[in-house]
């Protein structure tokens, strides 16, 4: 489906790569979070 359009990634790439440099308080909780959870599973 994709295909028939063109499309420049060159454009968009860097602009959302710079965003994924910056998280909210949010984002880090949630990364905590998931970074708890699976730390405790490895635990006996």
């Amino acid at each position: 489906e994709m295909e028939k359009f063109d499309t420049d990634q060159s454009f968009l790439h860097p602009i959302l790569s710079e965003c994924r440099v910056f998280k909210s308080e949010l984002e880090l909780a949630l990364i905590q979070y998931a970074n708890d959870i699976s730390s405790a599973a490895h635990v006996e």
